[in-house]
């Protein structure tokens, strides 16, 4: 440790030594060296202490800096700040994968023109909330004809990581010449399936486990007493 005189008359005046000073290789050690040292009576004056070759100040933490990748950097990436490494980064493609993980549909059989309605549960397995729009599709069981999109649940979102169950609510019709069995897919992922019924409001008959007992008839879908015949 040196003492340089202010007023620039003399010259500096070794106070210290801290002898044999090891460290490793890119590692820190703050206080590590601690020397004591007094002035003679006839070195009265201002100086100015210097402990080793480098005089100055230091600031710890003194720079801060907020960054960000765009959509197309995905990578891996080593970091820099000025003449310094500043580690490693894997930076990952920022993509929302939300999930249908269950669905029901209130009703599986109806009358063409008759709502219903699908709810679903979702779950968020990519790394940004979203939006993603959610799909209802009706595909015919006799493999004969497109699916049909019934609804659409628009820009969904949910954080990463989450559940958030019943958070989709989808009603849909089938139109009159749309009669027919059906597997209904809500989302893009073909293992949420619910087969599903509509049956032509023109033919609208008395399903076989609603058949009337004797002594009571149906008229459309309500059921009335009449009495028998002689």
């Amino acid at each position: 440790m040196n003492a340089t005189p202010e007023d620039g008359n003399g010259e500096a005046i070794e106070l210290g030594v801290a002898e044999d000073i090891e460290i490793a290789p890119g590692f820190y050690h703050l206080g590590a060296i601690n020397i004591t040292a007094e002035f003679e009576d006839d070195q009265a004056g201002n100086y100015t202490l210097e402990l080793g070759d480098r005089p100055g100040f230091y600031h710890l933490g003194a720079i801060n800096i907020t960054a960000e990748f765009e959509d197309d950097q995905a990578g891996n990436y080593t970091l820099e700040l000025g003449d310094r490494p500043a580690g490693s980064i894997e930076v990952e493609a920022a993509e929302s994968d939300i999930q249908v993980i269950a669905a029901s549909a209130s009703e599986h059989e109806i009358v063409a023109g008759e709502e219903f309605h699908v709810i679903g549960s979702i779950y968020q397995g990519g790394n940004v909330d979203g939006p993603e729009d959610i799909t209802l599709n009706a595909t015919p069981e006799d493999g004969n004809g497109e699916a049909i999109e019934l609804g659409v649940a628009e820009d969904v979102e949910l954080s990463p990581g989450f559940y958030h169950l019943g958070a989709i609510n989808i009603t849909a019709e089938f139109e009159d010449d749309q009669a027919g069995n059906y597997t209904l897919e809500l989302g893009d992922r073909g293992h949420r399936r619910l087969r599903f019924r509509a049956r032509d409001r023109r033919r609208r008959g008395v399903p076989r486990h609603r058949q009337p007992l004797p002594g009571w008839k149906y008229r459309g879908t309500r059921r009335r007493y009449v009495e028998r015949d002689a």
